[in-house]
């Protein structure tokens, strides 16, 4: 993680433009199964990739350039939760909540003397895991260093803080039935002229019947941390890491090798495992893969570049096949560029994307949605900041 940037890996006018209806189908190679080597013998016949219908829906309303962080999605697909910090003031971050269908907005009061950064609802929908960092804290390498994990109901109530070692922390994840929390820590770096302030990210879990916090397996040291999903037999995660720093000599490979042969680090990681595993996607498929969700049926989403073409949506769905959407019409439209964050909400994909001139105005960016059923592009406006409601926050 650069030194400039947030712990967590993310004005034009509005104007009409014509439906784009494109229809082809392509193949790419897909490995078979998710821990395979590339090319290897096993590895099953290419997956067609159908390319789906896209319309662009204009909107009247001006641009929504705000700095919007975090985001997840409800179970009953009604309501999201995100975080919203204020421009030139990292640390005044709001958690908020807001239902889809009413439009009412509501913050979380917590306790004073904290940053929340991050906040993730569990997929039985009745907790929240959040990231906080401590607004006495100015140094931000030690900043980085003491950040918790906090947990409460969706409600407000139960608010507790975890009781866990020091360590940088990013990406709180429950699992189906709330009572573990998988995340990623990293120690701190201290090398002169390092140019990130942590690196080397491992999954950590915490036992909440037990209090206790342990390696989910093997330390393969990511670069940087992704997404983290507990997948339906509770005992295995899909993560999004960057290029592991563990010693690559016995895979033949160093670390630049390594990145030029996987450019996408999608992983499952069994807990306890102690072998090596193999990315999800090798190098004849996906590239640029970015910002990876699930859906309750587990079909995956992501955002990434096919070998040829610009980049776009893709779905895939539990039998293996493909869909994709085209983003490039949606950039252009609305003033975007890449993804940050993405949930899924029944049939919609609810993203938060960069301001394509963001250079010029870091940090801005807007909600968009994508009804994968009808394959329409719109905007979601969130109302302003001094229109939510106050949600009460009870310590356990």
């Amino acid at each position: 993680m650069k030194s400039k940037a947030k712990l967590t890996p993310m004005a034009i006018s509005m104007k009409s433009i014509n439906s784009l209806a494109i229809t082809a189908i392509f193949t790419l190679f897909i490995p078979n199964g998710l821990a395979n080597p590339m090319n290897t013998p096993n590895s099953q016949a290419p997956q067609p990739i159908t390319v789906m219908p896209t319309t662009i829906i204009p909107s009247n309303d001006p641009p929504d350039w705000r700095d919007f962080r975090t985001l997840s999605a409800h179970p009953n697909g009604e309501e999201i939760f995100f975080v919203e910090c204020q421009k030139n003031l990292a640390e005044n971050c709001r958690v908020l909540r807001f239902d889809l269908k009413t439009r009412a907005l509501g913050y979380y009061a917590f306790p004073k003397g904290y940053a929340y950064l991050e906040a993730y609802i569990s997929p039985s929908g009745k907790k929240l895991a959040l990231l906080r960092a401590s607004q006495q804290v100015t140094t931000f390498p030690e900043n980085l260093e003491r950040r918790e994990i906090a947990i409460m109901n969706v409600d407000g109530t139960g608010f507790e803080v975890l009781p866990l070692a020091l360590g940088a922390k990013t990406r709180p994840t429950f699992n189906a039935v709330d009572d573990r929390l998988a995340f990623w820590r990293a120690k701190p770096r201290t090398e002169s002229g390092a140019k990130t302030l942590a690196a080397g990210y491992d999954v950590w879990e915490y036992d909440l019947k037990t209090g206790k916090e342990y390696p989910f397996g093997a330390s393969y040291r990511f670069f940087q941390a992704g997404e983290i999903y507990y997948l339906p037999s509770g005992d295995d995660v899909l993560v999004k890491g960057g290029v592991p720093l563990v010693d690559m000599a016995r895979f033949g490979l160093d670390t630049h090798d390594y990145g030029k042969r996987y450019p996408n680090q999608i992983f499952t990681l069994k807990r306890g495992q102690s072998d090596w595993s193999e990315p999800m996607f090798a190098n004849e498929s996906f590239k640029s893969l970015m910002r990876l969700t699930l859906s309750r049926d587990g079909a995956m989403v992501f955002d990434a570049e096919p070998p040829k073409g610009s980049a776009s949506i893709y779905r895939q769905e539990p039998n293996g096949n493909f869909r994709q959407w085209s983003t490039k019409q949606p950039w252009d439209a609305f003033g975007t560029a890449a993804l940050f964050y993405a949930v899924l909400a029944g049939n919609q994909l609810i993203g938060i994307f960069n301001n394509k001139d963001a250079q010029l105005e870091p940090g801005l960016k807007r909600f968009l949605t994508l009804d994968m059923q009808t394959g329409e592009w719109r905007t979601l406006n969130i109302p302003p900041l001094a229109s939510a409601r106050i949600i009460s926050v009870i310590l356990k």
